[in-house]
């Protein structure tokens, strides 16, 4: 093997050169046993990794007596350890965030009479169907304003301000505190599970910062989705975990492919869909589409994600989705594929299409002034969004809202 295949910033004690010179017995020195440091932008050595695995594995078998039985569970059961904690720690935090969005959300419009920190439909619960709720007041309400046009005026105004407010803060925390939150993260994430070095990405600080920013966004009003943040969210616990055990925090390879059971848990906790977690690393993260262990981890992390959202129960429905569809009639006709062939092909040009104006935008973005006005353009682009979408009664709900009521 040639010097190149080891990174110069792995060696800082031992030159190149020393390597390869032989021990006393006349073998070659067991590379895999060196310390192993990789600095943010480099790129880790798979063979090398993956042999320093192998080798620290045989020596755990190689133990005397019952020592060589037991160490190698105890390895495997930190490892599913891990893998548990993370399914858990998304799914538990992807939940909240739910209850802290939906809050967030409905403050814009008003607040509940008898407890401040309840939405609005924790505030209304209990009614019979079509009963007025008298317990959710709007902020005309509780401002006892008479006027339809002053209350019309007050309430614009509170729900575009605090929608600025939200968003505001969401850019300023990530502008000041952590910077590497500042997008979906998948990118760097499909970066990282290939080798790429960047811990600076999976930081507490960004753990944070990702979790209350995607919050506060989300609340705002802004056309955001979800699963992209809290997949990152997702590996920066996994990655938080992992440096409690050596078997993890000094072997990359190791690292990554936790980081790859986290992914696929951070998009179950997004849809609601443990399967969908395991497709979406098939699909995106191939890194190790063909490791069947990875998969394992994968499944097992996605279904806790799955369990612990439901066991908190955010939308008070008990179910995994916020909205789903039973059909009750298996009948159909073949003449139903037509149109359904027709919203696919529209479906998909118009996807295209989206793609490429966002490519030109995000293109415009970075070569003009405003890539140095971050919090200001984020505070322009919600004042708009949030204007326009007063003047329409549905851009007042959430996308979930509506989808919910749509399915009902």
């Amino acid at each position: 093997m040639s010097p190149g295949r080891y990174p110069s910033q792995s060696w800082p004690a031992i030159a190149t050169e020393e390597l390869y010179e032989l021990t006393e017995d006349g073998h070659l020195p067991d590379t895999t046993k060196l310390p192993r440091h990789y600095k943010d932008g480099s790129s880790i050595d798979w063979l090398y990794e993956e042999a320093a695995e192998r080798g620290r594995i045989h020596a755990l078998k190689a133990q005397a007596g019952v020592r060589g039985l037991l160490l190698p569970l105890l390895e495997s059961s930190r490892l599913w350890l891990v893998v548990i904690l993370t399914g858990m720690g998304i799914g538990i935090a992807g939940a909240w965030l739910d209850v802290l969005v939906k809050w967030l959300g409905d403050l814009r419009e008003g607040h509940c009479s008898y407890g401040f920190f309840y939405n609005q439909v924790a505030c209304c619960s209990g009614l019979d169907p079509g009963e007025k709720c008298v317990d959710w007041l709007t902020w005309s309400e509780f401002f006892h304003i008479r006027s339809i046009f002053v209350q019309s005026l007050l309430q614009c105004f509170i729900y575009v301000v605090l929608a600025i407010a939200f968003a505001g803060s969401a850019s300023f925390l990530v502008v000041t505190y952590a910077p590497y939150a500042f997008h979906t993260g998948i990118p760097e994430i499909k970066a990282i599970l290939g080798g790429y070095v960047f811990d600076a990405f999976l930081s507490p600080w960004t753990l944070l910062i990702k979790a209350v920013g995607l919050a506060l966004a989300v609340a705002s009003g802004l056309s955001l989705g979800k699963e992209g943040p809290l997949v990152h969210v997702a590996c920066c616990m996994a990655f938080g975990l992992s440096r409690l055990f050596s078997q993890f925090s000094q072997n990359e390879a190791q690292k990554r492919k936790l980081l790859a059971a986290a992914a696929a848990a951070g998009v179950s906790v997004a849809f609601g869909s443990p399967l969908g977690g395991v497709l979406f690393g098939l699909e995106e993260l191939d890194t190790f589409a063909s490791e069947t262990d990875v998969m394992w981890r994968a499944f097992v992390a996605s279904a806790i994600a799955a369990v612990s959202l439901q066991w908190v129960n955010p939308f008070g429905t008990a179910k995994l989705v916020l909205f789903q569809v039973n059909n009750t009639i298996d009948v159909w006709r073949a003449f139903e594929l037509i149109p359904w062939l027709g919203l696919g092909i529209i479906g998909g040009i118009l996807g295209a299409l989206i793609i490429r104006l966002n490519v030109e935008i995000a293109l415009y973005r970075r070569n003009s002034y405003l890539n140095d006005w971050p919090v200001l353009e984020v505070v322009c682009a919600s004042a708009m969004t949030a204007a326009i979408s007063y003047l329409v009664r549905f851009g007042l709900l959430a996308l979930a809202t509506i989808l919910t009521g749509l399915h009902d």
